[in-house]
């Protein structure tokens, strides 16, 4: 069952990412992406684009937070979406990155321990 299908059986978390590199969401949702949009990263699991707070006419190069929620179905290993992420997250000059509203340390044993956290709780 994926994001698309049905959501009822989804534990979402929600990142925030700040990043000064102004290619990051392309890199990920692609040049068209607009809040809402949603890439599948593995059968299960989710992440929609929900924003970023970039003010508009904003200089290069200054820090932009963009939002995002990851959708993780029940039989998917937390440390497979984790490390996808981390993926994302180091080559884009990431510079801080919220899970929940807690910032967490970012290695990939440390988003997986956070989005784990995250889904146990919601359990």
């Amino acid at each position: 069952m994926t994001l698309f299908q049905s959501e009822e059986h989804m534990c979402r978390v929600e990142l925030e990412v700040t990043t000064t590199e102004a290619e990051f969401v392309g890199s990920v949702f692609g040049l068209d992406a607009s809040p809402g949009v949603k890439v599948e990263i593995i059968a299960g699991t989710t992440v929609e684009y929900l924003g970023s707070d970039a003010p508009l006419g904003a200089l290069p190069g200054l820090p932009e937070v963009i939002r995002l929620g990851v959708g993780v179905g029940s039989g998917v290993v937390t440390k497979i979406v984790a490390d996808w992420l981390f993926q994302k997250f180091k080559k884009d000059r990431i510079t801080r990155l919220r899970v929940n509203r807690v910032v967490i340390e970012l290695t990939p044993d440390g988003l997986a321990r956070k989005i784990q956290e995250t889904i146990d709780l919601q359990s």
